[in-house]
């Protein structure tokens, strides 16, 4: 009928010559104006997780022919807040019918909650343990998902600011700041003790709540290298306050 079903994405060679990947012209159709009006896919965040009543991958079925299961939450989403649980069934969004039998019925379901205005209340119909609710919650913007990262040369450590959706676990214990993203081998923050994901709350006596904080202290010391090598860093590694000493007198970079 020339109708558009896909726009090309990628190609394969070699051993998978002749496969192809698409973008469904559905999703197209929803990406495309909002690529124009921001520069990005601006999807609305709920935090629900959804499953199909037929889920062959977790091979987990529900007795139901209608709605769509919650699977689970995002912490500190608006879901989580709105009191949304695991093995709720959701049968009508805003008024409109929904229902995912396969997995292959998701995409839609995960559009239609992307769509949802920002900062709009929305109304949920659902079923729980065989009784109807309405739940209200008010979807908002995701923001970015990928922390910015800071390498410290002399310290042979990267840091990273806390961020809710990239680390959950880090972000339990702290709402803002920076943690230990990664460190070199051998190198002097790997000597002195520092465990991935380690939030570091002090060096050298001063607060640290910012990668801009982490750039000054570290340029500081490493201009005073010859006079001052040996610094306390406070960190706090799953709930616990530690003081580590961190010597960065060698340079691994020239070694």
């Amino acid at each position: 009928s020339g109708e558009i079903v896909g726009i090309n994405s990628r190609g394969m060679a070699g051993w998978a010559e002749g496969m192809g990947f698409a973008i469904p012209s559905e999703a197209i159709k929803v990406i495309l104006p909002q690529l124009r009006q921001h520069g990005k896919v601006n999807w609305t965040w709920t935090g629900l997780q959804l499953q199909p009543l037929r889920d062959f991958n977790k091979d987990i079925f529900f007795n139901e022919t209608e709605g769509v299961i919650v699977g689970e939450t995002d912490p500190e989403s608006p879901a989580r807040r709105a009191g949304f649980l695991p093995k709720d069934r959701i049968v009508r969004v805003n008024g409109q019918a929904v229902t995912a039998v396969s997995e292959e019925d998701l995409p839609q379901l995960n559009r239609l909650m992307g769509l949802l205005t920002k900062g709009a209340e929305a109304t949920i119909d659902l079923v729980r343990e065989g009784k109807e609710l309405t739940v209200k919650f008010t979807p908002r913007e995701k923001g970015k998902v990928e922390g910015e990262e800071l390498p410290l040369e002399r310290f042979d450590i990267t840091f990273k600011t806390i961020n809710q959706f990239d680390n959950p676990d880090i972000y339990f214990y702290r709402k803002e700041g920076i943690f230990v993203y990664g460190m070199k081998y051998p190198g002097n923050a790997s000597n002195a003790g520092f465990y991935q994901g380690d939030i570091v709350t002090k060096i050298d006596g001063k607060d640290v709540t910012s990668l801009d904080d982490a750039r000054k202290i570290h340029a500081a010391l490493v201009a005073n290298v010859d006079t001052k090598n040996r610094v306390v860093v406070t960190v706090l590694r799953r709930g616990t306050m530690r003081q580590l000493v961190l010597d960065f007198q060698r340079d691994y970079a020239k070694d």
